[in-house]
């Protein structure tokens, strides 16, 4: 049977997460969700429920409907850390005196910055997701 919990129409226990129906009152996926339980909305038309990191809602069709705190902040952080690493790179290449080493460093800081930025973007979703924020 797995892992249970109740029906979300009837309150009815225990209920397989994986169940279709309800043994009691018969609705249709009585435990929505994924095994903890634990749902959002879709950011497009606040479909309920839609599971984090959903590929599709299920409701329109829209894509990426309710990111989790890994999505949410690793496609900033890299950006910031993308951006952040070219301007150090070009500055300390600006600051060489040799013709055409800003771009150089430009593109040997942008590197380093990407995985700076994932790293520290992570970082935050860890602390985020520890702090009870979903």
């Amino acid at each position: 049977m797995g892992i249970t919990g109740s029906c979300s129409v009837c309150d009815y226990s225990p209920v397989a997460f994986d169940a279709r129906t309800c043994p009691d009152c018969g609705a249709r996926d009585p435990t929505p969700g994924t095994a903890t339980g634990t749902t959002g909305s879709c950011s497009v038309c606040t479909y309920k429920p839609v599971a984090f990191d959903a590929r599709v809602c299920p409701n329109c069709g829209a894509s990426n409907p309710n990111p989790g705190m890994g999505t949410r902040y690793a496609g900033r952080g890299m950006l910031l850390g993308l951006l952040g690493g070219a301007l150090v790179g070009a500055v300390l290449g600006w600051d060489s005196g040799l013709p055409g080493m800003m771009f150089g460093g430009a593109l040997l800081g942008a590197i380093p910055g990407l995985f700076v930025g994932l790293f520290l973007a992570l970082s935050m979703a860890v602390m985020s997701r520890l702090s009870g924020n979903r």
